[in-house]
């Protein structure tokens, strides 16, 4: 049986251990900031930890350990994966699909800009009825053609 972690403590661990992901911005200058951000990675690590430990569930939140593995996820998923990793010094794009695994520099996406983008994915896409599909798919088409 899964430990069971109420959803708004779940995103609150998240936004402080990968402030820029979140909807808030989290203040890391101050000592208090880097406090809270260390307990909160302590405490998403040891609920990873405790699932993990749990017969069928030792792999959970842990990325496939072969091509292999990623190209049978993009199958699974019913098409390609894409994985974004932005820095103040480079960008790139790993395309995953059942044929293969592709990767690819992006030189003129700013981390600013990615960061913002996922913000509209997160507040634009992700959330939202069934009525209202179609036009989020629109969105997300227009922010895959920006990359």
């Amino acid at each position: 049986m899964l430990p069971t972690v109420s959803g708004r403590r779940l995103r609150s661990l998240n936004a402080a251990c990968w402030p820029h992901w979140s909807d808030t911005e989290f203040d890391d200058s101050g000592v208090l900031a880097r406090v809270a951000k260390n307990n909160a990675v302590r405490d998403l690590d040891e609920i990873l930890q405790t699932i993990r430990a749990l017969d069928g569930y030792e792999r959970f939140h842990l990325p496939p350990e072969s091509a292999a593995e990623y190209s049978q996820l993009s199958k699974d998923c019913g098409g390609p994966l894409v994985f974004i990793s932005a820095s103040e010094r480079s960008a790139h794009a790993i395309i995953i699909t059942g044929g293969g695994i592709q990767a690819f520099d992006l030189p003129a996406l700013a981390l600013q800009e990615a960061v913002e983008r996922v913000k509209l994915l997160k507040k634009k896409v992700l959330k939202g009825s069934l009525r209202t599909l179609f036009s989020r798919s629109k969105k997300l088409q227009e922010i895959l053609c920006w990359l």
